[in-house]
């Protein structure tokens, strides 16, 4: 597990134990451990669902931070970078990256709610 750094922004990875990357995010202090907590509380989305199949096979998610910058904005260009490198679709993110996450999204309010409540 990476050192988190206390006033940087980061880009982090999480990847099963075989080191296979499955989610990539931008954070800032502890931020990278956040999503095993949305696991254990019943999130449903599918970087969940990934992280409680590694649980249930008996492995560790594995978490790196794979890139630290004091500008938000340039870690948020490095999300996008390294989401594209891997293919979206080979990853459990549900949006490209950067600032606007999933901005330009048509979103219903039933699922603005499930989004707020499940993670």
């Amino acid at each position: 597990m990476s050192t988190i750094p206390s006033s940087s922004f980061y880009v982090y990875v999480l990847a099963r134990p075989n080191n296979k990357v499955f989610y990539v995010g931008k954070g800032k202090g502890y931020r990278i451990n956040a999503h095993e907590g949305y696991a254990t509380r019943g999130c449903t989305c599918h970087k969940c669902n990934i992280i409680r199949k590694i649980w249930r096979n008996g492995g560790e998610v594995q978490r790196y931070i794979v890139f630290t910058t004091e500008s938000e904005n340039e870690a948020f260009e490095y999300e996008r970078e390294l989401i594209a490198s891997y293919g979206i679709n080979n990853l459990a993110n549900q949006s490209p990256g950067g600032k606007g996450g999933m901005s330009g999204m048509k979103m219903s309010p039933e699922f603005r709610a499930r989004c707020s409540s499940n993670c």
